[in-house]
């Protein structure tokens, strides 16, 4: 059975342009409906956990404003883009329809190679998080990704 990345390596292989020394997929998505079981080494472990510090305080401010309002369309997770280089990951919406969570990610970059395990990790992480502390259970994680690549 084909993992989701290796679904979207195909893909770029596939529907990509060559662009300097990588194949681009522009305008790229995809769904994760249950948890992705990730195994990441020590240095991608530290860098997520650095990622959920880094944005805890954000967190919950997220979970306060929906808690306040499960109808909200508030609950953002905006990331720093002044840092050089900046974020991939621009910003996680969170919204609650019908008690489940919907987790949509708009991401302005994702090396499928190098970042793919701890980009969904990150999100799942968070997420979960979300669903704990609103006592709800996750519907979906969408990503959009405005530059899907792999390097040649």
């Amino acid at each position: 059975m084909i993992t989701l990345k290796e679904k979207i390596i195909n893909d770029i292989k596939k529907k990509g342009s060559i662009v300097g020394n990588t194949i681009e997929l522009v305008d790229y998505s995809f769904k994760i409906k249950k948890p992705l079981k990730i195994s990441l080494g020590k240095s991608d472990a530290e860098y997520v956990e650095d990622k959920i510090l880094k944005y805890s305080y954000y967190v919950t401010r997220l979970v306060q404003e929906l808690g306040a309002k499960t109808v909200s369309r508030r609950a953002i997770l905006q990331f720093k883009m002044e840092n050089i280089p900046p974020e991939c990951m621009s910003n996680i919406h969170f919204l609650i329809r019908d008690k489940k969570l919907i987790v949509l990610v708009n991401q302005r970059s994702l090396d499928v190679e190098k970042h793919f395990e701890t980009d969904i990790e990150i999100v799942q992480i968070i997420s979960k998080l979300v669903c704990e502390k609103c006592k709800i259970k996750l519907n979906y994680i969408n990503f959009h990704i405005n530059s899907c690549h792999s390097y040649i």
